[in-house]
């Protein structure tokens, strides 16, 4: 598995390399960068488009309590990750790449292919947002101290909870 992978890192950057240079000599080395540089940002502004739209999907179903399908839109903004990945790398060949995972059915079909390996466990954690169960009041005291006159009616910092605040000497109780 190593040496595939080391394989990997070694033929796709050669392969882009060439793939650049024969661009580049068909159309000029300043057109090919800018052209790498426009796939590049098109890309990545579709990418963040489709992430914020997967984003706000998801929180609606959370708040509806359907967790079910969480674990396929994980799955989804996974490829929708890795698309933004193949765009930020220069090259023809990853953009191709990155473009074809931004297509929303290529993605669910691919996801549909990936298995997980038995007796493997995916923990995952649905948070509900707060103000769903929240019913609105607010418990605690207060003292109304905006009919004394002087600032020797306040409490202390120090004073606790029950406790009758300090006084200072010359003050009766």
């Amino acid at each position: 598995m190593g040496c595939l992978i080391f394989l990997i890192l070694i033929t796709i950057p050669v392969a882009e390399l060439a793939v650049l240079i024969e661009v580049g000599d068909a159309i000029g080395a300043f057109q090919t960068v800018a052209v790498c540089m426009l796939t590049a940002a098109v890309g990545l502004v579709i990418v963040r488009a489709q992430g914020l739209d997967m984003l706000r999907t998801a929180q609606a179903q959370i708040d509806q309590g359907a967790t079910e399908a969480l674990a396929k839109d994980a799955l989804n903004g996974l490829f929708l990750l890795l698309a933004a990945v193949f765009l930020m790398i220069p090259g023809f060949m990853t953009d191709g790449v990155g473009f074809l995972l931004l297509v929303p059915p290529l993605r669910r079909s691919l996801a549909s292919h990936v298995h997980f390996v038995p007796g493997s466990v995916v923990h995952y954690r649905a948070w509900t947002s707060r103000t769903t169960h929240h019913s609105g009041d607010i418990d605690g005291e207060y003292r109304d101290v905006s009919q004394s006159g002087t600032d020797d009616d306040r409490p202390s910092l120090s004073a606790h909870k029950g406790s009758e605040p300090e006084k200072s000497e010359g003050e009766e109780p």
